[in-house]
């Protein structure tokens, strides 16, 4: 039911940047929806950045803040500037990274950040950390509120596919340049 639904998103969408509206699911009642969401939470300070990547470890998230962000890889910039793409090696055209979202305020559209945790094996060598990856068993369980801990656990070793980047990003491609934001 999920990936019905996102397939015909994710085609219309090209690279995705930070500030960009982009499809998400989140939970409406018992049903997952999708709706356009601005990448980036509102500041916590006026006139600071907008929170584009959140630490998961240690958190709890209410299933009524918690979204799915759609893509089908995500470029990964190493230490010495490097860029590399990753995708799952099993999941078909495209997967999700596990999110929150916060409803518009007066100076502020309805928005996301995506969860970040510490290094899976395959992509330890890049980075220390990096956005969360949730295989489509989990999906429904991470909108439905089951505890953060359990359903963010890490990939086992072979779970993602790492390459060099030899061109511009493809359909869907989720692009951030590593910046972590608490």
């Amino acid at each position: 039911m999920i990936a019905g639904s996102l397939n015909r998103k994710m085609a219309e969408k090209t690279l995705m940047r930070p500030a960009d509206t982009s499809p998400v699911l989140i939970r409406s009642g018992k049903r997952p929806v999708t709706m356009e969401m601005h990448w980036g939470l509102e500041p916590v300070m006026r006139g600071g950045r907008s929170a584009t990547l959140v630490r998961a470890d240690g958190r709890e998230f209410a299933a009524e803040e918690r979204c799915l962000i759609p893509a089908t890889s995500l470029f990964v910039k190493d230490d010495e500037g490097r860029k590399w793409t990753v995708t799952f090696e099993d999941y078909g055209s495209f997967f999700c990274f596990p999110g929150i979202w916060r409803k518009a305020s007066a100076t502020w559209p309805d928005a996301y950040a995506v969860l970040t945790v510490p290094a899976y094996p395959d992509l330890a060598h890049l980075k220390e950390r990096h956005d969360a990856f949730l295989p489509r068993s989990q999906w429904m369980h991470w909108l439905c509120g089951f505890p953060t801990a359990e359903v963010l656990r890490p990939l086992p070793k072979g779970s993602l596919r790492v390459e060099p980047v030899g061109r511009a990003g493809a359909v869907g491609d989720l692009f951030f340049e590593g910046e972590q934001h608490d």
